[in-house]
């Protein structure tokens, strides 16, 4: 079902392409992890859970953690370069300033 939210979301454009990769990604693995049990077995036997269905929750969750240490990285850069322009702009307001009083 999210696949298909995703899906709807990036043709009407609301999902930036960046973005939609990551979604469209942890859809994609979620679903096959949903559909070949076998597959949720053998991860869920590995990492030693008690019931290997759990551990799609462990997976969702560390996909979750991803996707948000990844929008992270991508405020901070935008505040970075918000900041930078604001400065760039308030020099440029300071040379326009000093223009019309000469």
């Amino acid at each position: 079902m999210l696949l298909l939210i995703v899906l709807e979301l990036i043709r009407r454009k609301k999902l930036f392409a960046g973005y939609s990769l990551i979604w469209v990604a942890a859809c994609l693995v979620v679903l096959v992890l949903s559909l070949f049990r076998v597959i949720i077995d053998k991860i869920g036997k590995a990492l030693g859970i008690a019931y290997p269905p759990s551990a799609l929750y462990l997976i969702i969750f560390a996909f979750t953690l991803m996707i948000l240490i990844d929008y992270s990285i991508k405020f901070s850069t935008l505040n970075k370069q918000v900041k930078d322009l604001a400065s760039v702009v308030a020099i440029l307001q300071q040379k326009l300033d000093k223009d019309k009083d000469k």
